[in-house]
């Protein structure tokens, strides 16, 4: 018989509960209830549970990042690769729901952001910076403008998933519809910063 992955059944419990409960009630306690264990022996994969968190934002950080990869590679054209990357950070959203909650809709105190500011930030890629050079190359601006737009359209993107996640009554769309909304904004956007271009 195999041997059991405590750790990984951590993760699995936290990730439950920290996406059901937010960061305010979660507690080791709970945390050992679902995965079966005792609450003392998380101490022996994590020191706190913002450690946990730590854990869960960078794993889902890198599924992003690794979706998004994947969906570039395939992509042709630079226009293919802009939709792309909306495309991937959408289906990521609804097949992800627990983690996209942690990872973007939850409120942590400064301290437990400390360690995920200085190992994640924005650093891993591709991220936003990825983006903006596609953004750039497609409308002539420059880096530091595109960025700006790159995280302009990260926000819209975000407010589109995050309604769809919170099950609004009035703001409803499927996975479809929200990539055919977004990809109109976008290219409506881009299209005009073209234009001001030329």
């Amino acid at each position: 018989m195999p041997k059991k992955n405590y750790k990984l059944e951590i993760i699995e419990a936290a990730k439950k509960e920290l996406a059901e409960k937010g960061y305010v009630n979660l507690n080791l306690r709970s945390i050992a209830s679902l995965a079966g264990i005792k609450a003392a022996s998380i101490y022996n994969h994590f020191s706190n549970k913002d450690e946990i968190i730590y854990h869960l934002i960078l794993e889902g950080r890198l599924m992003l990042a690794h979706s998004i990869s994947k969906e570039l590679d395939i992509a042709e054209g630079l226009k293919g690769k802009i939709e792309a990357y909306f495309d991937s950070f959408i289906k990521f959203g609804f097949e992800n729901r627990e983690y996209y909650i942690i990872m973007f809709m939850q409120e942590y105190p400064k301290e437990a952001m400390e360690k995920v500011k200085e190992k994640i930030a924005r650093e891993i890629e591709p991220g936003l910076k990825t983006l903006a050079k596609f953004i750039e190359e497609y409308t002539g601006r420059c880096f530091t403008e595109s960025l700006v737009l790159a995280e302009s359209f990260f926000h819209i993107l975000h407010g589109h998933i995050s309604l769809c996640i919170l099950n609004r009554e009035d703001f409803l769309f499927d996975k479809v519809g929200t990539k055919n909304k977004i990809k109109d904004i976008v290219f409506l956007y881009l299209e005009n910063f073209r234009l001001v271009t030329t």
